[in-house]
């Protein structure tokens, strides 16, 4: 009889855990919800940029890798990003890389999975020609772009139509290379300024 009323109260006891299938730790199996939901946040590049390490809730993960056409997969799976696990709230964080940093505030709302993007400061390089070589293509830092026209007076503003401009991140020095297909060639190093744009006059 005490085995049957003992069967009977564990078949009645609802199990506790997380209900919320955003979450990351859902319990499909919990009936009652005990607070213990966590949720996904994840801090990424969109542009290159030197490593950076990320603090958020005395936990701290770092960013490794670039997204250039979009947001990551948001989440643990989110490759090279930083990764957090938090429940519900407002969490200041910061983060720092060699050459800048950033702080702000996320609020993990229980809406699922949440992508922070953490912009790289930049400087701009205009390369371009003041006589007609035709079309160059230019290379610096694992990147390629082509001038295809000439200024005839003044010097262009990074974006210049018919130049070949690129966004590095500053302070760092960045070898080039140029050639028109004919047999003239370039090559120089700049060392792009954080916000501003710098021309590189190719003749």
């Amino acid at each position: 009889m005490a085995a049957l009323v003992l069967m009977l109260i564990n078949s009645c006891e609802r199990h506790p855990g997380c209900t919320d299938p955003n979450a990351t730790n859902y319990n499909v199996n919990a009936q009652v919800d005990n607070g213990t939901c966590q949720y996904a946040v994840t801090f990424y590049f969109d542009e290159n940029g030197p490593n950076a390490v990320v603090n958020i809730n005395n936990q701290s993960a770092n960013i490794t890798a670039n997204y250039q056409n979009g947001s990551p997969a948001c989440g643990i799976n989110a490759t090279g990003c930083a990764n957090f696990t938090l429940p519900v709230g407002s969490y200041p964080y910061t983060a720092s890389s060699s050459l800048t940093s950033w702080n702000g505030t996320v609020v993990v709302n229980g809406s699922g999975c949440q992508d922070v993007l953490l912009p790289q400061s930049t400087g701009s390089v205009v390369f371009y020609n003041t006589t007609n070589y035709g079309v160059v293509t230019v290379s610096i830092n694992g990147a390629s772009g082509q001038i295809t026209s000439y200024i005839t007076s003044g010097t262009p503003t990074c974006g210049f139509s018919g130049c070949a401009t690129f966004d590095l991140p500053p302070n760092v020095s960045y070898n080039y290379t140029a050639s028109n297909g004919n047999g003239v060639t370039w090559s120089g190093s700049i060392i792009p300024t954080a916000d501003q744009c710098s021309q590189v006059l190719l003749q």
